[in-house]
């Protein structure tokens, strides 16, 4: 068991390296940083509660991430936060599901990439703004996966960010809310297995490359 107290802002990198005993891990809600592989290897851990409320990293500068090699199978997040950074889940390689909260509004890149077995999202965030970080000339969504094969959005989402599922080329099956607004550009670029959609009536535009190359 593991508890951090109330004021603690940053986890160390490498800080529960090899902790086998652990089976969940809570980060509070003033944490704005987990460093590169502070959980690697804890070989038990299957539930993450995220109540940071503006956690901006989860990695190290060498881009590893915190909880590379957990047995990762339950995420949930807090009702306080807002933001899900670079890397965050990446390399979970059991996690097949994730629920994104109404109150999240950013997403970093690959913060879901690197999980083979994660093929459903459902997609509740109501105005997430940001799905995709940028290095360059480089974009790197938040769901770069091609095992992703289903992807629903709840019923007060208005906006799909742009760039957000670019390259799952296993998703098949898309359900949009009854309150989209807006769908991204190039939000599933590249989805080359996505044969059909239905747009709802509430969608008023739909930018450029938003379906490129499905």
């Amino acid at each position: 068991t593991v508890n951090f107290g109330g004021d603690v802002v940053i986890i160390p990198e490498y800080l529960f390296w090899g902790c086998t005993g652990l089976t969940e891990i809570t980060i509070p809600e003033n944490v704005q940083q987990i460093g590169g592989a502070a959980f690697i290897d804890c070989s038990a851990i299957s539930k993450i509660t995220m109540n940071a409320i503006k956690c901006i990293r989860m990695s190290s500068d060498n881009n590893r991430p915190a909880f590379v090699g957990a047995p990762i199978t339950t995420v949930v997040f807090g009702e306080l936060a807002t933001t899900i950074p670079d890397l965050a889940f990446n390399g979970c390689k059991t996690l097949a599901s994730v629920v994104i909260p109404e109150n999240i509004t950013q997403i970093g890149g690959a913060a879901f990439g690197n999980c083979p077995n994660l093929t459903t999202v459902t997609f509740n965030a109501r105005n997430c703004t940001v799905a995709h970080s940028v290095v360059g000339d480089n974009v790197t969504p938040a769901f770069n996966n091609p095992a992703i094969t289903r992807v629903e959005f709840g019923p007060l989402v208005n906006n799909i960010p742009d760039y957000i599922f670019w390259g799952c080329k296993g998703l098949t099956d898309v359900v949009l809310g009854d309150n989209v607004e807006t769908i991204g550009a190039a939000a599933f670029y590249g989805c080359t297995s996505l044969t059909s959609i239905v747009i709802p009536d509430s969608v008023t535009e739909i930018r450029g490359g938003a379906f490129c190359n499905c």
